[in-house]
């Protein structure tokens, strides 16, 4: 049996400094434990080191801020010039936000999005969202890796629409996990087959659960941060079609809560004592779109039995797949029909007020039916380029003939 060996303090001279030290039992047993080799500097030294490595850190950090924000502002003056541009040439009217007016509210309908929340102080972009849920959870690894997508936390709803199959739905992925499971033994289960399915698709399963149960939770977190309330004329009995899932539409401008329409749920609204289920989803059709560009490998086996499970396991994995389309799909039509009662009763409005919405394609067709029921002046606004460019697409496709623009 070997000797144990036995610390005992080294003198030692510092690199820097030249001064004597000791490396203590204490610090030798350390260093040894983590895997060190045993320190060069006295103590004294390494501490002015280790300060003049914070102190250049921050310094790099700085200057990496400042030219980031340099960054940011020439992005910022090259879009308000071009914005200025765009106004100038544009045949429509343009007011102020403090211009605007409610004369007639009982023939008036308020459509809110989520800039208007955000301009009330709410942290409610997908970016608050995204920060959240943490960078090392599975539900973020199969957002951030199976939704073909590079805007997924500035356009999170289309993003949901770009699930890439083909990352799963593959031959080998599928015969790597029905290795795994041992499915091709002759004697394994049917329960066997089917873990190695679902195993092989998660992210089909595991997307839209996580999120629904993350999304509402965190909506229920939301508060107003600002005093600021720009929109005053806002008054009396108005009508909202509201697309956010607070209530401050109520809160901060009165708004009477059976004038208002939260088209895809409220966190306040309550079914039997139930929560409202908050809607949150991409356009129809795209996920035409991504099955169209699963290209299935060929496989060969030379065994029919193999060849038979694999056959039988691409097939159930694309059917139980679709299962993701069922549930991240906005169903317009069927929540129009919901809200029918609502929407039957705008032939009456004259004046639109459209606050803080993206006006995106997916929302569509609530406008096309808003248009159906009104022969409305229409009062718009936008706050970024990509907003302006936005409406002016949406004026056209909704053939709207009466619009006055203001910037939010």
């Amino acid at each position: 049996m070997g000797k144990v060996k036995k610390f005992e303090p080294i003198s030692a001279i510092c690199k820097d400094c030249g001064r004597d030290f000791i490396i203590t039992v204490e610090e030798q047993k350390r260093f040894k434990s983590l895997g060190f080799e045993l320190p060069k500097r006295c103590c004294e030294c390494r501490k002015k080191r280790k300060e003049e490595k914070r102190i250049a850190e921050a310094k790099i950090k700085e200057k990496q801020e400042t030219l980031e924000n340099e960054k940011r502002q020439k992005k910022w003056e090259k879009e308000e010039k071009a914005i200025e541009r765009l106004t100038k040439k544009l045949p429509i009217p343009q007011i102020s936000i403090k211009d605007m007016a409610l004369e007639n509210p009982s023939e008036s309908l308020v459509i809110i999005g989520n800039g208007f929340d955000l301009m009330h102080g709410v942290e409610s972009s997908y970016w608050d969202f995204q920060k959240t849920i943490g960078k090392n959870t599975s539900f973020r690894f199969y957002m951030e890796t199976y939704l073909d997508t590079s805007d997924l936390w500035s356009n999170l709803e289309e993003s949901l629409g770009k699930l890439n199959y083909s990352i799963f739905l593959n031959s080998d992925i599928i015969d790597m996990w029905l290795d795994n499971f041992g499915v091709y033994n002759p004697d394994a289960q049917a329960a066997d087959f089917f873990a190695a399915v679902e195993t092989a698709i998660a992210p089909t399963f595991e997307i839209p659960r996580e999120l629904k149960q993350r999304f509402k939770k965190w909506i229920k977190t939301l508060v107003v941060q600002s005093d600021g309330r720009p929109f005053s004329m806002l008054h009396g009995d108005y009508k909202v079609l509201s697309f956010n899932y607070t209530e401050f539409i109520e809160t901060l401008y009165g708004a009477k809560s059976n004038n208002v329409c939260y088209i895809h749920g409220c966190r306040k609204n309550r079914n039997n004592g139930r929560p409202s289920e908050l809607i949150l989803g991409h356009r129809p059709g795209m996920e035409e779109e991504q099955w169209d560009k699963v290209r299935l490998k060929p496989f060969k086996f030379k065994d029919p039995y193999k060849r038979y499970i694999m056959e039988s396991a691409l097939e159930t994995a694309a059917r139980e797949a679709a299962w993701y389309e069922e549930e991240t799909t906005k169903k317009c039509s069927d929540i129009i029909k919901k809200h029918r009662s609502f929407f039957d009763e705008l032939t009456t409005i004259k004046y639109i007020f459209v606050i803080g919405h993206s006006l995106s394609e997916v929302d569509y067709p609530y406008f096309e039916e808003i248009c159906k029921k009104t022969n409305a002046k229409w009062y718009i606004g936008y706050h970024s380029l990509d907003d302006l460019k936005r409406l002016l697409s949406f004026a056209d496709k909704m053939n709207l003939r009466e619009i006055t623009i203001f910037r939010s």
